[in-house]
């Protein structure tokens, strides 16, 4: 699509010559960081060793205290709509919770 945009920048007499220069690209993958919510690094051992943050360790907890549903946990950890589906989500993606049936969640065997 650039190569589209450029050529046709070059055949209208936009541009006499264009040239592209990529120096850094960045991808942040979705894993666990190592990381607190606000960007420090967890100095937790436990948090550490599993890589989740103190928003996954809330959700996880509330879990574990019989909270099987998200507006449950909503209620406890504090946290958006949103926010908490992203976290059990993940948490589900990373064998920490299943999902039984839908809108439901417990702790992994």
């Amino acid at each position: 699509m650039l190569n589209d945009i450029l050529t046709a920048l070059k055949a209208m007499g936009e541009a006499e010559e264009v040239t592209v220069t990529v120096t850094t690209v960045t991808v942040k993958p979705r894993t666990f960081q190592k990381t607190t919510d606000d960007g420090r690094l967890n100095e937790d051992p436990i948090g550490a060793i599993d890589g989740l943050s103190h928003s996954h360790r809330a959700v996880l907890a509330a879990v574990r205290d019989g909270n099987t549903r998200p507006t449950e946990i909503e209620e406890v950890v504090g946290l958006k709509h949103r926010r908490v589906a992203e976290l059990l989500r993940e948490l589900v993606e990373s064998g920490h919770l299943v999902q039984p049936r839908y809108g439901r969640y417990e702790t992994a065997a």
